[in-house]
């Protein structure tokens, strides 16, 4: 009996000692800005890799639409139907004057897309103390 009451003690222990080792260290939220080219294709997309990552809590977009697929440690981000590109429509190049084209609508310039990702890591001690001999 007394050696039963012994080995449970001593099971509570390691279960104890091993459970009470586990070290989290706190979720990390990041914020990272993709920029896409100015290009003539209505879809662009660009992958990303995050350690850790555990989920994507926010995205969001300056104009057009943006979904994202998670593979992994891995986003995928795509951008779709953004607004008509800037674009010089003549007399000479001032760089401080903007220009916009109207009426095209098969260009995409999604200029920044703010992703806000959550990554966690932890790191797992495990010790057991020693099983007495009985």
């Amino acid at each position: 009996m007394i050696k039963r009451t012994l080995y449970s003690l001593l099971c509570i222990m390691v279960l104890f000692g091993v459970v009470s080792n586990f070290a989290y260290a706190e979720e990390v939220t990041q914020t990272i800005n993709l920029n896409f080219p100015q290009k003539n294709e209505i879809t662009q997309s660009q992958t990303i890799h995050v350690p850790n990552l555990l989920e994507v809590t926010n995205i969001d977009v300056d104009n057009g639409n943006v979904n994202y697929e998670i593979n992994g440690d891995n986003v995928i981000v795509t951008a779709t139907n953004g607004t008509p590109v800037q674009v010089q429509t003549g007399g000479e190049y001032i760089p401080a004057e903007t220009k916009y084209v109207e009426g095209q609508t098969n260009q995409i310039i999604i200029k920044t897309v703010m992703l806000e990702l959550l990554k966690n890591t932890y790191t797992q001690e495990v010790t057991h103390p020693p099983i007495p001999n009985m």
